[in-house]
């Protein structure tokens, strides 16, 4: 059987979201075995994230959390707002990334509005984040805005 034929046969027994969540948890017990799961691609990231905020309706902050060759620690979905807004809290993304002992970290979040453009705050926490984390040597790699089916790197358009 080749991939589009088992593809075929998974979406016979199963609704599209049940294929989603399957996948998730299988990348999800990746990431916390530690089987190696690097980050160092942004089409990787690209579409790890777009499975991660399908269908919410409510602006969410996700970091993930990468060591020195960029293998993922962990992902966590940090803060959570309403449809065009959600209040992120520095000091709580300073203490993780110290738990975990993070060399670097990817910022995300959701724009349920399906508009990829960057907002003024967007730009503006990015930086601070940036300048904040220095300090501590941990690098700020990108920070992606997500919707349904695309994102937006900040990093590749020089919004960092």
């Amino acid at each position: 059987m080749n991939k589009q034929e088992f593809v075929k046969e998974l979406n016979k027994q199963y609704n599209n979201d049940a294929v989603v969540e399957a996948a998730l948890k299988i990348i999800e017990s990746s990431i916390r075995e530690k089987d190696n799961v690097y980050f160092t691609s942004p089409d990787v990231v690209k579409k790890f994230l777009i499975l991660n905020f399908r269908n919410n309706p409510n602006e969410i902050f996700c970091v993930l959390f990468l060591d020195n060759k960029h293998r993922v620690i962990a992902f966590d979905k940090m803060f959570q707002g309403t449809v065009n807004q959600s209040h992120i809290h520095p000091r709580v993304i300073i203490q993780k990334a110290i738990e975990y002992n993070a060399a670097a970290i990817i910022l995300s979040h959701n724009h349920p509005s399906g508009d990829l453009t960057p907002s003024e705050s967007d730009r503006l926490l990015t930086k601070k984040l940036k300048e904040i984390l220095e300090v501590i040597d941990v690098r700020v790699l990108d920070h992606f805005i997500v919707c349904p089916n695309d994102t937006y790197s900040m990093a590749q358009n020089g919004d960092m």
